[in-house]
């Protein structure tokens, strides 16, 4: 840039030397400031007078010290209420209930757009769905899904787009939740749990033109932790073979897509697999966000799970798939 100055005053001074009649203005012929002017009203007199407006001239350009904020917080709520009420005489039968569904994202993530040497980037995330259960004669609610989750990544830049990182996954949930018309638990807090850590290379892309942006963290060294603290539970359920805890080494890959294919249309995608080279879990959550305005949107999740080590279902193998449609309130900052 200096150097692109000191080219561009030698060639305009060239052309004031040697072409002077090529120069339109200079100190002694510049146009006059036009002359702005201001109405006053004297009341005594019910006299309006027009004076000339004084002018005042400022340069501030460079004084103004311009801070870099290195650190970027975003936070996005997702709350979603859905009621259905049906009489006992209903003819077709059913039952009446409530769900409440809520998503919460909270991020921080450190901001490094000269040198861009430094990843780091952190998301916690709660998602709780709860609805009424009129048919369990135990319970007046379920939690049909209590998700808590903390993804952070670490990266030194190696090269282009690509960094050399270690990444961290904890996932649990708060509540506890029950079989139908049963005492027997199901989960609870910290039962199960899992933590995974991994080191290897991350490749950052985004593109603001098209709102398209997205991450590969590639692990090879990975270790995985699989535990649970509640007595009343079984640790087979969840795949762990003896004790309450289950730690595994192997491989894992995180890869992450969020497009903006439409005008307040979003498709945010997360696909993690870890492998200890005897079984296989993966995970791909995919959420279609429909914004209808600032406050309101509809969003369709769709969450496939896959883990080996669970007993085979006849209907789904190794599969597991949860789906989720539901209209309400949504705000961000």
């Amino acid at each position: 840039e200096i150097q692109a100055e000191k080219t561009r005053n030698l060639a305009q001074n060239y052309v004031i030397v040697n072409y002077p009649k090529l120069i339109h203005y200079n100190t002694d012929n510049l146009p006059e400031v036009p002359k702005q002017y201001v109405i006053e009203n004297d009341p005594a007199k019910h006299i309006l007078s027009i004076k000339e407006k004084p002018l005042i001239i400022k340069n501030d350009v460079g004084k103004e010290k311009i801070k870099l904020k290195r650190w970027i917080i975003n936070f996005q709520s997702s709350i979603q209420f859905s009621q259905v009420y049906v009489s006992e005489n209903w003819y077709q039968g059913g039952t009446s209930n409530v769900n409440l569904l809520s998503d919460q994202q909270f991020s921080i993530k450190y901001n490094d757009p000269k040198e861009q040497r430094i990843l780091f980037e952190n998301l916690v995330q709660w998602r709780l769905n709860i609805n009424s259960a009129p048919e369990d004669t135990l319970h007046s609610v379920k939690i049909s899904e209590d998700l808590f989750q903390i993804n952070s990544k670490f990266g030194l830049k190696a090269y282009n787009k690509w960094y050399y990182t270690a990444t961290m996954n904890f996932k649990t949930q708060f509540f506890t939740s029950y079989a139908a018309n049963s005492n027997n638990k199901v989960a609870a807090f910290l039962s199960p749990a899992e933590l995974n850590l991994g080191l290897g290379m991350s490749y950052q892309y985004k593109n603001d033109k098209k709102r398209f942006e997205t991450s590969i963290s590639l692990s090879p060294l990975s270790y995985n932790l699989q535990f649970i603290v509640n007595d009343d539970m079984d640790a087979a359920s969840f795949g762990i073979k003896s004790g309450k805890s289950m730690s595994q080494y192997g491989s894992s890959f995180e890869g992450r897509i969020k497009w903006e294919f439409y005008h307040n249309m979003v498709w945010s995608c997360r696909l993690f697999y870890f492998t200890n080279y005897d079984h296989v879990q993966g995970d791909m959550e995919n959420t279609f966000d429909f914004i209808l305005n600032r406050f309101f949107s509809t969003r369709l999740f769709v969450h496939l799970r896959y883990d080996d080590a669970r007993a085979l279902n006849k209907d789904f193998g190794h599969f597991q798939l949860k789906e989720l449609l539901s209209f309400g309130f949504n705000y961000k900052f």
